[in-house]
């Protein structure tokens, strides 16, 4: 039974080291996710930043754009009034000429600036949709690194839950173990103590042994001196009879 628990006592003990080194492991794994999980969140926060930004740029670029239109609406409208007037005068004078041109100018340079605008807005609205979609890449990718944290922070207490169990087992083992030594060390005790008391009981016995050994020597030799007076009576009634 001690050699069966003390083999059991070595399982555990191996079993515990190896639930400890796993559980180790998972917590470095968790704390690189959740290392991750932080860069992530300042790279989103980043990225909004710059979101905003863009939406700003974006918002006054669409303003000017709208500005840009209201002036080449009122400059045609200018370039429209001039020509009609000079229809009604039916002649152009050197000032209107070079008033109708500088609208002309005007216009088109206005044209322009719209274009250049717009594409502007284009530019500006695809870069912010790039950021907006690496924002919802990285907030997917934050939350399944979330989801693999809260997993690997159930398998560890799952762990450490197998370890206290494992612990009391041995626990119990090392307990169990320590009643059988002692139980042993107990009837090693009274084993040596029933040897002592019959090597005394044998010593005895020798010693009784040896005495009636002597005893029956002595009664041999009393007898052999019975029979010796008894031939010496014989011997003397014989001699008086004579």
């Amino acid at each position: 039974a001690l050699m069966r628990s003390h083999e059991a006592e070595k399982r555990l003990t191996k079993k515990i080291r190896d639930l400890n080194t796993e559980i180790s492991t998972s917590a470095q794994n968790v704390q690189t996710a959740l290392s991750t999980a932080a860069e992530d969140q300042k790279q989103i926060a980043v990225l909004r930043q710059e979101i905003e930004a863009k939406q700003k740029q974006v918002e006054e670029t669409n303003r000017k754009e709208e500005q840009t239109k209201e002036t080449i609406s009122k400059r045609k409208n200018e370039i429209e009034d001039l020509i009609s007037r000079i229809e009604q005068g039916a002649g152009m004078s050197e000032e209107q000429e070079f008033q109708l041109n500088q609208l002309i100018g005007q216009r088109e340079q206005l044209e322009k600036d719209k274009e250049l605008l717009k594409q502007n807005t284009e530019m500006l609205q695809r870069i912010t949709q790039g950021r907006l979609d690496e924002v919802q890449h990285l907030e997917k990718s934050l939350s399944e690194a979330e989801g693999q944290i809260l997993v690997m922070k159930e398998k560890i207490a799952e762990k450490r839950g197998e370890v206290e169990v494992a612990k009391r087992q041995k626990d119990e083992l090392e307990q169990k173990m320590k009643d059988l030594r002692e139980e042993n060390d107990q009837r090693q005790e009274e084993l040596a103590a029933a040897r002592r008391n019959i090597a005394t009981e044998q010593a005895e016995l020798r010693k009784i042994q040896q005495a009636v050994a002597d005893t029956e020597k002595e009664e041999e030799r009393l007898e052999r001196r019975v029979h010796q007076r008894m031939d010496e009576k014989r011997k003397l009634e014989e001699k008086l009879e004579q």
